[in-house]
């Protein structure tokens, strides 16, 4: 049970119950959602911290979906199945280890998902016009449009990913989390999203832009990102990345969490699993889960299952299967 100096709400819904399922979601989203299907199991565990929440959500059925605005902006990781979503007449689908965000503000949506487990962040809108004037320093004068609802690159993939893993992993924390503070983590995200997804505030942050370029600690996560990039096949030890950065270790570990919400270790060792999860899907007959484990670096075998269950809902055998 949440102590009462904890402002993060937490809850968890694991039903077989059909009407329970779409009360629980219809809810949680703001939004009438209009299932179709057999709602045999429906699990769904969500941190709320106010102005954002994390969820954790397992559909575990094949269902369609016809669904008024949504409450928030909700982008989901896929963890297991997939899912499709048409709305402002573009259609994106999304599977393990890929990002959508389901709709822009005011925007009814369709879609279909199968066999669905997925990590979802859902903003207020409220926060990301809040965003908005920290970008640019106003709120906008319409609704925010999204350029696109995918991200333009798996960097971009990556650096979200990362940062909501921080975020959980401070929602997770054995202390209770500052107001202020969960406040400065919701803008973050919401800054994040807007860069992610490509919006007007975003590109006409370019003051902010130019200031990052001169600033060394921006300076140096760049220089480490691409050495981690080009090196994505042998673990690399944090003196390795920071002299490739030109900094003190702890320099680059201060400068990752500023800039990227994670550790450089963290960062490099997501590159690398994303690597091995690409040539999972792109084998040839004779490769194995073993062999193109150690192909990107890693050599612990079950640490490697079992990270990659932890990151993409199914077990890397699986993957290769497919």
């Amino acid at each position: 049970m949440t102590s009462v100096s904890d402002p993060v709400e937490r809850s968890a819904v694991d039903t077989t119950d059909p009407e329970i399922a779409r009360e629980v979601l219809d809810e949680a989203y703001g939004s009438t959602l209009r299932l179709t299907g057999d709602l045999h199991h429906v699990s769904f565990a969500r941190a709320d911290a106010g102005a954002f929440a994390v969820d954790h959500v397992d559909l575990g059925t094949e269902l369609t979906y016809d669904c008024d605005p949504l409450g928030y902006l909700t982008i989901l990781e896929g963890r297991r199945g997939w899912a499709e979503y048409t709305r402002a007449g573009v259609t994106d689908q999304a599977g393990p280890g890929e990002l959508v965000a389901i709709a822009g503000p005011g925007d009814a949506y369709s879609g279909r998902s199968d066999n669905l487990t997925v990590r979802g962040i859902s903003l207020g809108w409220e926060l990301v016009e809040d965003a908005v004037r920290d970008l640019r320093g106003d709120r906008p004068s319409a609704p925010v449009r999204f350029r696109r609802y995918q991200p333009a690159d798996r960097a971009s993939l990556l650096h979200w990913g990362n940062l909501v893993d921080y975020v959980e992993e401070l929602l997770a924390g054995p202390e209770p989390v500052s107001p202020r503070a969960l406040d400065a983590v919701g803008r973050l995200l919401a800054r994040t999203a807007l860069v992610t997804f490509g919006t007007d505030a975003a590109e006409h942050s370019v003051g902010e832009d130019n200031r990052d370029r001169r600033d060394a600690a921006s300076d140096a996560v760049r220089r480490a990102v691409a050495h981690i990039e080009a090196s994505a096949d042998v673990e690399l030890s944090l003196a390795e990345l920071a002299d490739a950065a030109r900094v003190a270790p702890r320099s680059l570990q201060l400068a990752f969490r500023r800039h990227l919400g994670t550790t450089p270790m963290a960062y490099a060792r997501r590159v690398r699993l994303d690597q091995a999860r690409r040539h999972l899907l792109a084998a040839v007959d004779g490769e194995t889960v073993t062999s193109i484990a150690s192909r990107w670096g890693f050599y612990n075998h079950g640490r490697f299952a079992a990270e990659y269950r932890e990151a993409y809902g199914e077990n890397p055998g699986d993957t290769l299967a497919r």
